[in-house]
């Protein structure tokens, strides 16, 4: 069997092993120009876990008590000095410095093939993919043992595309080239090391206090008050429910929001807080327009893209866009007053630029809530597994939640074969980002309503949502907690949303039904968008506090367990199971024990 990863990638980087329909055509030039991304460790790991912890626990003083950005660079961020004679270690070996992020957390470089191969102890090979010459390490990667105290893993050893759609659909639309743009909050600049560095002291900033913490909650059923300046919810009726539009039937934004009792038909549609879209192309502003137009929306919050790493591509694969409009238009749709940013990094992507994208999100701090529909299977590339949770676990500290899809194909969608001594083997694997524990798991449920008014009727599991057991992350603590979990491993997903009936979209000026989870991941997001604002605070890392509620409640309050439907692999049942996770929300009656 596969065993079990190290607890970081510090000592190893696994090696590239060709799959069906892959080649290896021997050697990469020595001279080849590389970009690789260096992940820095920050200052007391086990201290950031302890807080973590401790923000999510309600029975801690620190319960929901968040570092500011302030805070963290004094605590914890990576030590300045480290990371300056780190990299003034590999420019001496023939690397440049291309990028170091604000908070010191992750910094790109470049060099030839033979330097980065040399220094990280590894060998590159052209190999064919998807039609595509590429690249990828063919032994596994060391980090030097000198570097390892101040590195927590070396990315870019291949230029495998890691940010997926869960499912392809669409081509290139010109209407993609319309964006609205800002800087990002952090400066994006050149790092010079310099050839001596000296000690840098961080400035003194009081850390988290016990006594002004807010007080421990206890679980409840108890609904928030009504807001006192009451937002413009949804509209509702048949025309809302389904997709206002002649000839189509997919649902629209009503739907979702009254069958799982979202605080936007209660008066509260996200003022104040911040969602963050992590993606690999930008949406387009005319469709985003058509469709709020279609459904009465009325928007007043803006929308920024941050650019990572020269942003998107000027040609899109199919489903990229999709993914896009996708993603801001349920977003916008079911919390139409949040603040939008959607941080591009280049569709074509390699890991680095996926964790240089959660890296300049963590670091810029605007964002309550980050969604991410794309997905990659843990066994392909393990190490972005650890290094996309990591810098989840940044980001919970400071209050931001995290959720991913756990893709459209169900639960075999991640197998891995392998043969050892003659015999074949076939192991089943989960998608990341969604199984790191610092992530919520979003997978997919079937919804019916009332056409009339969007009641609730019935749920069955998505026949095509993924969920299964990590086969590196352990099942952690609150996972035991519950019944129905596997042992082995970590479970996903956590919880579930609509995915399996047809979701209304605006792509290229026209509008079409489409599905999948990567509707149902915005939908949570937004969601705890809306109970950040109705709460007055932000919720990090809610997890633990997602299955306290479910075991302590079960199903008479905050949640709807699904119990039937299967996606091959899969099978929906009484309580936890590995399709449809807890079950699906109902969030005004969350937002008052989350």
């Amino acid at each position: 069997m596969i065993a079990h990863l190290p607890p970081d990638f510090s000592t190893a980087r696994p090696a590239f092993v060709a799959r069906a329909g892959q080649r290896d055509l021997g050697p990469l030039p020595r001279n080849a120009p590389l970009r690789i991304g260096i992940l820095f460790r920050y200052r007391d790991e086990a201290g950031v876990r302890q807080l973590v912890q401790l923000q999510s626990d309600r029975r801690s003083p620190l319960y929901k008590h968040y570092l500011t950005k302030a805070q963290w660079n004094a605590t914890f961020a990576p030590d300045a000095r480290a990371v300056a004679t780190t990299l003034a270690k590999l420019t001496q070996v023939g690397f440049r410095v291309e990028f170091l992020a604000a908070n010191r957390g992750f910094a790109i470089l470049a060099a030839p093939a033979a330097i980065v191969a040399d220094t990280f102890a590894t060998r590159f090979d052209r190999i064919v993919h998807d039609g595509h010459v590429g690249f990828a390490n063919v032994r596994a990667a060391s980090i030097p043992a000198a570097l390892r105290g101040a590195i927590v893993s070396v990315s870019g050893l291949s230029d495998f595309p890691v940010a997926k759609p869960p499912r392809a659909r669409f081509e290139h639309s010109s209407e993609l080239n319309m964006m609205v743009r800002r800087a990002p909050l952090e400066p994006r600049h050149v790092f010079a090391p310099s050839p001596a560095p000296t000690p840098t002291q961080a400035p003194q900033t009081p850390g988290p206090s016990p006594w002004d913490s807010p007080a421990p909650l206890p679980i409840s059923t108890t609904t928030p008050a009504p807001n006192p300046s009451p937002e413009a919810t949804l509209e509702n009726g048949l025309d809302y429910v389904t997709s206002g539009l002649a000839g189509h039937s997919g649902y629209g934004p009503v739907a979702l929001a009254v069958a799982y009792d979202f605080p936007v038909m209660h008066g509260y549609a996200g003022r104040g807080r911040t969602f963050a879209d992590i993606i690999g192309a930008p949406y387009g502003p005319s469709d985003l327009t058509d469709y709020l137009n279609t459904y009465g929306i009325v928007r007043t919050a803006p929308t920024y893209t941050i650019e990572i790493d020269g942003g998107s591509n000027a040609v899109y694969p199919a489903g990229a866009v999709f993914e896009a409009d996708a993603d801001v238009e349920v977003a916008v749709g079911l919390a139409p007053d949040v603040t939008y940013d959607q941080y591009v990094f280049p569709v074509t992507s390699y890991d680095f630029q996926v964790e240089d994208a959660y890296n300049q999100a963590v670091s810029d701090d605007v964002a309550d809530v980050v969604s991410s529909s794309f997905v990659n299977c843990e066994n392909f590339d393990p190490a972005i597994e650890y290094a996309d949770g990591y810098l989840a676990m940044q980001g919970a500290a400071k209050g931001m939640t995290f959720f991913a899809a756990t893709g459209d194909n169900g639960g075999e969608a991640c197998y891995l074969y392998s043969s050892v001594n003659g015999n074949n083997y076939a192991f089943e694997a989960v998608s990341v980002p969604a199984a790191d524990i610092y992530f919520t798991a979003v997978g997919g449920t079937t919804l019916v309503v009332n056409p009339d008014n969007g009641a609730y009727v019935s749920e069955a599991g998505y026949v095509d949502g993924g969920g299964g057991t990590s086969i590196y992350e352990a099942r952690p603590s609150w996972q035991a907690a519950t019944a129905g979990t596997v042992a082995s491993g970590r479970n996903i997903p956590d919880i579930a949303l609509n995915a399996g009936a047809p979701f209304e979209e605006y792509l290229g000026g026209s509008s079409t039904p489409d599905l999948g989870t990567s509707f149902a991941t915005p939908a949570m997001a937004a969601l705890v968008a809306e109970i950040d604002e109705i709460q007055g605070t932000r919720n990090g890392w809610i997890n633990p506090r997602l299955y306290q509620i479910q075991n302590t409640q079960g199903y008479t309050w905050a949640y709807r367990d699904v119990i039937t439907g299967t996606n091959g692999t899969q099978t929906a049942g009484t309580g936890y199971d590995e399709l449809t996770g807890i079950g699906s929300p109902l969030g005004w009656e969350l937002a008052g024990e989350l």
